[in-house]
């Protein structure tokens, strides 16, 4: 079914030309176009993340704060809370911190993916989960525990990420944006407009 206003040339204009494409999520995007090229070393890392994060109770709907400098394991941590199912949600390092504990209650977050050099700044009851050295060891799971993970429900209007805005009146307001709007504008800008 297209949006309101997508017509199938607009749609094949952004590289999207088929009804498969048009209802892939972007996990599933990002693993068919993208994945292929990565090290393996990168995949085994985003796959484990990913178990991990739905072994913690990630998936559809659940939004998981991404709070460290924009670094590989920031990619690492988005590519695997969408590989898992949830969205993710860029915290800012320089957010005042009452801002980042409102944001944090509002989103209701399981866990926060962070860096050491971040995570002090978080507030002390936030859950985190912090990608340094043996994070790998940490998040790994049994065969057992990965067999007993309930399937993936994400779909084409489920959330993928949200970002937070101060708004005319300075209080924090969510954006949230579903994979629709992100597939659509990822591939317009990869095949209509390539850099």
């Amino acid at each position: 079914v297209l949006d309101a206003g997508l017509t199938q040339r607009d749609l094949d204009s952004m590289g999207v030309t088929n009804a498969d494409a048009r209802n892939r999520i972007v996990r599933a995007l990002f693993r068919s176009n993208y994945a292929a090229d990565a090290p393996e070393e990168q995949q085994l890392e985003d796959d484990t993340l990913s178990l991990w994060l739905r072994h913690t109770g990630i998936n559809e709907g659940k939004i998981v704060p991404i709070y460290m400098e924009r670094c590989l394991e920031f990619a690492l941590s988005y590519v695997s809370i969408l590989k898992a199912g949830g969205a993710y949600l860029p915290l800012e390092i320089g957010y005042p911190f009452e801002m980042m504990r409102r944001v944090l209650i509002e989103v209701e977050a399981i866990i926060t993916l962070t860096m050491p050099a971040s995570a002090g700044s978080l507030p002390a009851e936030t859950a985190r989960f912090e990608l340094c050295t043996g994070w790998f060891a940490r998040a790994a799971l049994s065969d057992a525990q990965i067999t007993a993970l309930p399937p993936i429900t994400t779909g084409m209007d489920s959330l993928a990420y949200c970002v937070y805005s101060s708004g005319t009146t300075g209080v924090p307001k969510g954006i949230c944006c579903p994979h629709r709007g992100s597939v659509f504008s990822y591939s317009h800008r990869m095949f209509a407009s390539p850099y």
